[in-house]
């Protein structure tokens, strides 16, 4: 399902460049660097989605992931039900993703607009694209920092509030966790016999 992610950093990246566009205009922010690798990736993607490329096996790793996900896409892109499924949970997570960094810089005394804290999930989720750490622990906090400093908000206070954010995710994420993992073993149990 990796041609998935071709869809979620697609919609991701053009969410990011409009969004850029009502920052500049409501805030008078604008980041040239950001905007770039926007664009960048989102012309690649469209490459992908309207160009049928089939891309080789490389022995470079990290090639060969994105080979993995244009070649996926090629296997998902005639499924409607697939792709609707996911563009509408994409949509559903900035909304959700919008909501909390709202609700989590609210709580450290900080006033985001939606403009402002979509800006901010657009470019968190692009961090998950580049895991250089396990569960990108460290990566997606400095891209944090760095996404906020472009909006004006300080390194400690944009760092406080990524790590409030990785601690409710990790509660979540335990509490959740096992709960399901019990749910699927005991159907696993029920469709083995």
């Amino acid at each position: 399902m990796l041609g998935v992610y071709v869809i979620q950093f697609f919609i991701i990246t053009l969410v990011g460049m409009i969004n850029l566009y009502f920052v500049y205009k409501y805030h008078d922010v604008f980041s040239l660097p950001v905007f770039l690798i926007l664009l960048s990736i989102f012309l690649i993607l469209t490459s992908v989605i309207f160009f049928n490329v089939r891309f080789p096996f490389s022995l470079n790793p990290v090639l060969n992931k994105l080979f993995e996900m244009g070649n996926g896409w090629n296997i998902v892109r005639n499924n409607e039900k697939i792709l609707t499924v996911s563009i509408v949970a994409i949509i559903i997570q900035l909304f959700l993703g919008v909501l909390g960094t709202m609700i989590i810089y609210s709580a450290l005394g900080i006033k985001l607009t939606a403009v402002q804290a979509l800006f901010l999930v657009t470019i968190s989720s692009l961090a998950g694209l580049v895991s250089i750490t396990p569960g990108n622990l460290g990566f997606a906090e400095a891209v944090s920092v760095l996404s906020a400093f472009v909006l004006g908000i300080s390194p400690v206070q944009s760092l406080s509030a990524s790590i409030i954010s990785r601690a409710i995710s990790t509660i979540i994420f335990f509490i959740i966790g096992p709960i399901f993992s019990y749910i699927l073993l005991k159907r696993k149990k029920e469709w083995e016999e």
